[in-house]
């Protein structure tokens, strides 16, 4: 009963490995609305939705534009695990784009998140593209960005930083997509994390566990 109880106790101890989910918070999602011109200027993170929009019909009071961001936490990745895949994981609700925009726009990730604090307010932007939003179907998107998260856990940053930007491109410009918040019903945005306990600290764990049982087994032979 004894050396049951030890190599349970073992492997309950092991390294965590499979797969980790990190949803954004709703202080963690959000947009900014900018109106040029106007006061009309403001950050919500409580909408169900995180908006992307760009327009511009060729005079300054015609220009507007959201910009979503989201900030991941990397705090639950521990170490004694080797992160083998990360995806972001989006539930596109629409998109759209004039014939003057070549696509609705991009998710895009910051290369340097170091001063995330967890608040989307922080407006910290991406600078790395992680897809265009053209004609994709609504629904999820699960994107790969395991290289960015990889870079973002061996810089030592806290967060992983995406934002949702609308294309700017063309002169009549009306483009945009919106994508789920954390405060939605359902769909929420999530990281998925993948990974796998390293082979050391696998075998450290084994040993222990052996010699758990060994020493259980020999207590029990004593008189």
């Amino acid at each position: 009963m004894k050396q049951m109880v030890a190599l349970w106790l073992g492997l309950w101890l092991m390294p965590a490995f499979g797969d980790m989910f990190l949803p954004t918070t709703s202080e963690g999602d959000g947009y900014y609305h900018n109106e040029s011109g106007s006061s009309y200027d403001f950050f919500d993170s409580t909408s169900d939705a995180l908006s992307a929009y760009y327009t511009y019909w060729g005079t300054s009071d015609t220009l507007q534009y959201n910009t979503g961001y989201l900030q991941f936490s990397l705090a639950s990745v521990g170490t004694g695990a080797s992160v083998s895949s990360v995806t972001l994981n989006l539930y596109l609700l629409s998109s759209h784009y004039g014939s003057d925009s070549p696509s609705a726009g991009f998710i895009r990730h910051a290369a340097n998140s170091s001063g995330a604090n967890g608040l989307a307010s922080q407006k910290i932007g991406g600078t790395e593209d992680v897809v265009e939003i053209k004609d994709q179907a609504d629904g999820w998107l699960s994107l790969d960005v395991t290289s960015m998260v990889l870079n973002d856990l061996d810089q030592g940053y806290g967060y992983s930083c995406f934002s949702l930007n609308p294309n700017t491109s063309g002169y009549f410009r009306d483009a945009g997509f919106t994508v789920a918040s954390a405060d939605a019903t359902g769909n929420h945005p999530y990281l998925q994390v993948t990974s796998i306990p390293e082979p050391g600290m696998v075998a450290l764990t084994l040993a222990g566990v052996l010699v758990t049982a060994g020493m259980c087994r020999i207590r029990r032979r004593l008189p």
